[in-house]
């Protein structure tokens, strides 16, 4: 941290619209090696040991979001959704994998 104060470091910290715009542009199956390193890595160091159940397999929930929702800013890549008074609403979504345990 070079900044004299940490209202002046976040001031310079990148927005979420400049990392997604970063990241946007990566396609999924370029993480897939990141997120398999991650799994081993905490397999590997028994940080995913208390959520193994049913024979030792873990749990993954799914959920979903909504996220950027617009009435007037929109991509190609955009979800709509028309509504009852004729509006339309943009938006991008993404599911949510989350491990879980019924304990």
């Amino acid at each position: 941290m070079e900044c004299e104060s940490f209202l002046e470091h976040q001031r310079q910290m990148p927005t979420t619209l400049q990392i997604r715009n970063i990241i946007d542009r990566i396609a999924a199956r370029q993480l897939f090696c990141v997120l398999t390193w991650i799994y081993r890595r905490l397999e590997r160091d028994a940080y995913l040991k208390p959520y193994h159940s049913l024979g030792g397999h873990l749990l993954v929930g799914l959920d979903d979001t909504q996220y950027c929702s617009s009435q007037t800013i929109h991509c190609e890549c955009c979800s709509s959704r028309t509504h009852k008074n004729g509006t339309i609403s943009y938006f991008h979504s993404a599911i949510l994998p989350v491990i879980v345990t019924p304990s």
